[in-house]
């Protein structure tokens, strides 16, 4: 009987021995620059240097290097495996930050080095598969759900993304702590129709909070007008208004006057997983990079996939 569990324990690996099997050494993978179409060949490594340049500024701690150095490993592991489903030397990446990640070789300096090299080969996973490494730049004081910021579908949450409390305010800037936009009421109702899916509505008279999440972020909007009323999913409805503008779905005032709509909020991105200033923060009271990922991702391991 013993020698039977033995053989089905050795004949039949589990999900982590499986993924660590795929990579015995550092991939050379596809990346597309989205200015030309191009489709080069670059080494892993290299690739995520540039990602970390991309998505982090000059002069920031280490270990929040380190820490985005394994989320952007994540990331793209996921994304070139199609969630597993094909060899990483199969799929293909952009360089585009609305497509994947930012990326920004000219941007590598030293200590971003130091960050790739030290966490050579670490990605976070999840009972054997690579994790959805959502980040973003600031949360706004909480991290959100994947579902409430509309990136998953209702009852696909992934177990690991649950809301935490960044502590970004001590070291985010002024335009991320808060900030303040304004939209005629016109480019709001054709990004509510866009965002909602249905009926069009031809006017805006009235724009207001719906739903909210328990960290206070906005769920949902309401949008009336001309007879009609319609809710729209506050992440899709900030994709099309301009992400840059509306920074994020964390409000604090909303007011609609005079054809004109004015947002007053806090934080940049949508909300979910790694919070980046909040991993600075984090970086430093002197935590290290594996526990700025456990920190926004509960219950995941960081597997060491290459040497």
């Amino acid at each position: 009987m013993l020698a039977s569990v033995v053989f089905l324990v050795i004949g039949c690996p589990g999900p982590e021995v499986k993924l660590l099997r795929q990579f015995r050494a550092e991939p050379t993978i596809n990346l597309r620059d989205e200015r030309t179409g191009a489709v080069r060949k670059i080494k892993f490594e290299e690739y995520i240097a540039g990602v970390v340049a991309g998505e982090m500024k000059k002069g920031w701690p280490l270990q929040a290097y380190e820490a985005q150095a394994i989320i952007a490993r994540s990331f793209a592991l996921n994304t070139l495996t199609n969630g597993g489903q094909q060899p990483v030397e199969q799929g293909v990446i952009s360089t585009s930050h609305v497509q994947a990640q930012a990326y920004a070789p000219q941007n590598i300096t030293p200590i971003i080095r130091q960050a790739v090299n030290n966490t050579r080969g670490k990605a976070v996973t999840y009972k054997g598969q690579f994790v959805d490494a959502y980040f973003h730049s600031a949360a706004g004081g909480k991290t959100t759900t994947a579902v409430d910021a509309g990136l998953v579908e209702p009852g696909s949450e992934p177990p690991y993304l649950k809301q935490v409390h960044s502590p970004e305010n001590k070291v985010a800037p002024p335009e991320i702590k808060g900030w303040r936009e304004s939209f005629s009421a016109s480019e709001v109702a054709r990004a509510a129709s866009e965002a909602g899916g249905g009926r069009p509505i031809s006017r805006v008279d009235s724009f207001q909070v719906g739903k909210k999440d328990s960290g206070g972020r906005a769920v949902t909007f309401v949008a009336s007008g001309g007879g009609a009323r319609m809710e729209v999913p506050a992440g899709k409805f900030r994709l099309k208004i301009g992400p840059d503008r509306m920074r994020s779905a964390m409000i604090t005032r909303l007011e609609t006057r005079g054809g004109t709509v004015t947002m007053v909020g806090k934080g940049f991105g949508h909300g979910v997983g790694m919070a980046q200033y909040g991993a600075y923060q984090l970086a430093k009271e002197g935590k290290t990079a594996d526990q700025i990922v456990h920190y926004f991702f509960k219950g995941v391991k960081i597997s060491k996939l290459w040497k």
